[in-house]
């Protein structure tokens, strides 16, 4: 099991960078139409997110916890940044019966609740981010944590999902669209609502930062899990994952290896 706990997190240090750097591409398709990513460039800006990542962990991880309660300021205000203009600049919106009566099963899945429950694996990946190895009173503290930021999560997320369904009036065409076809299609609903370039490009900038924060909180989360189970001798190479050097105070994960540093 522990095993299996160290390797998912490796995935979704992993899969945060990866989206995150699509979506800058992604992002570069919407502004220039004549732009076609290329898989290295994928590749490229990947590991330059993940350098971003590992050089805030390693370089201000004393400061860690400011730089991450200053990234809850970036995701409450991003947050009503991209709901009040999208709401408000969108030129259609879809009925109330569209929105909460008629469901979709796009993905091919044999039954519509079949495709809910796979849907809901998004929802899921969005939820990581629990830490208690450096935490006074974890008992406490964690459960607090894991309820409050579930439910704020939640609020939000239900927010902004009935008002990207209410603006998608065409899901369609969203899906057609360029940055539809690279797996991003609400950048295109983001575009179509507020009919500008520019303000579209602002609201995906948010998210992308927001990805890359996201990247930033899963290594600090993924080495300090490979650091516990090393020092339990639960890994190959266990002196080497335990070990911390007091100059840094941290610990720097590679996606596929990690090192006691």
């Amino acid at each position: 099991m522990g095993w299996l706990v160290i390797c998912g997190w490796q995935a979704i240090l992993a899969g945060s960078a990866y989206l995150g750097g699509n979506m800058i591409l992604a992002l570069a398709t919407l502004n220039y139409a004549d732009y076609t990513p290329e898989l290295w460039q994928g590749t490229l800006v990947y590991w330059a997110v993940m350098a971003v990542s590992i050089g805030i962990n390693t370089a201000f991880s004393r400061i860690l916890p400011k730089i991450e309660s200053f990234i809850l300021g970036i995701h409450l205000g991003g947050f009503l940044a991209i709901l009040v203009p999208l709401v408000y600049l969108a030129p259609e919106k879809a009925s109330t019966r569209d929105v909460f009566a008629v469901f979709e099963n796009g993905g091919g899945w044999p039954t519509t609740t079949l495709s809910v429950f796979v849907g809901l694996l998004g929802s899921v990946f969005a939820t990581y981010g629990t830490m208690a190895e450096e935490i006074h009173g974890a008992n406490v503290v964690i459960p607090w944590c894991m309820l409050s930021t579930t439910l704020l999560n939640g609020i939000l997320g239900f927010a902004m999902l009935v008002a990207i369904l209410f603006v998608t009036v065409d899901i369609d065409s969203v899906l057609k669209s360029p940055t539809g076809a690279l797996g991003f299609p609400f950048m295109q609903v983001l575009y179509d609502a507020t009919g500008s370039r520019g303000g579209a490009t602002a609201m995906i900038c948010l998210i992308i930062i927001m990805m890359i924060c996201a990247s930033i909180a899963f290594l600090a989360t993924s080495s300090r899990i490979v650091f516990a189970f090393g020092r339990d001798r639960g890994l190959p190479f266990s002196r080497t994952m335990a070990t911390v050097r007091s100059a840094l105070s941290t610990l720097v994960l590679h996606p596929n290896r990690a090192y006691g540093d």
